[in-house]
């Protein structure tokens, strides 16, 4: 949602005259932001997988991954 708010804010100044400083800062502030969210996204999956395997404990280890595909894929 913020990447896409820069974005917004960078076409409104597309007649500006201080547009060609605004457009560099807004750029970087919008990979800082892809990547923080790649970064939680990342880690909330991992949460969420530690978490399952945690509360449903399986003796073999080849069927809790199949189990948790199946319900990814589902």
């Amino acid at each position: 949602m913020i990447p896409a708010w820069l974005n917004r804010e960078l076409c409104v100044l597309q007649h500006n005259a201080i547009r060609p400083i605004a457009a560099p800062l807004l750029m970087r502030r919008i990979d800082w932001v892809q990547w923080l969210g790649i970064a939680l996204a990342s880690v909330c999956t991992l949460l969420a997988i530690h978490n399952y395997i945690a509360t449903h404990p399986i003796r073999n280890n080849t069927h809790c991954i199949s189990r948790l595909l199946a319900r990814l894929m589902h």
